[in-house]
């Protein structure tokens, strides 16, 4: 015979801290892969407007393009965590507007191009706003 009584319902507040510790948790391990990720910066002034966009997997990501201090352009992507909702990865969108300066922590990863060279974007794992 089962006992029912012995299980236990959550109450709607249990829930929602559970919720909580759980977003928590995602943060957390989020905030240490992307830390362990940053090996190098860069410092960037965008030359247009960052593309904000949704791939059909569901992931949320901005591509950058820029330049350098010394002049050298560069293409960089910043992946949003998933436990970011639409209305805050949105609300970004009005901060990287053309002229501005991030400086950008993350990695080089190299791809071949249509004419077979490496070329190389710049992974963000962190995007930091440099005051004018």
């Amino acid at each position: 015979m089962i006992d029912f009584s012995q299980l236990r319902v959550l109450t709607a507040e249990e829930r929602k801290q559970a919720d909580e510790r759980h977003r928590q948790q995602a943060i957390d391990q989020d905030t240490a892969q992307r830390r362990e990720r940053s090996r190098r910066t860069v410092t960037i002034a965008l030359t247009c407007d960052a593309e904000f966009r949704h791939t059909m997997q569901g992931t949320k990501l901005v591509s950058f393009r820029g330049k350098q201090s010394n002049g050298k352009p560069v293409q960089a992507v910043w992946y949003a965590p998933d436990y970011m909702d639409h209305e805050e990865f949105r609300e970004r969108s009005h901060q990287y507007i053309e002229g501005s300066t991030w400086q950008l922590a993350g990695y080089w990863k190299p791809f071949k191009n249509n004419s077979r060279q490496t070329s190389f974007t710049f992974v963000a794992q962190f995007v930091e706003p440099i005051a004018a």
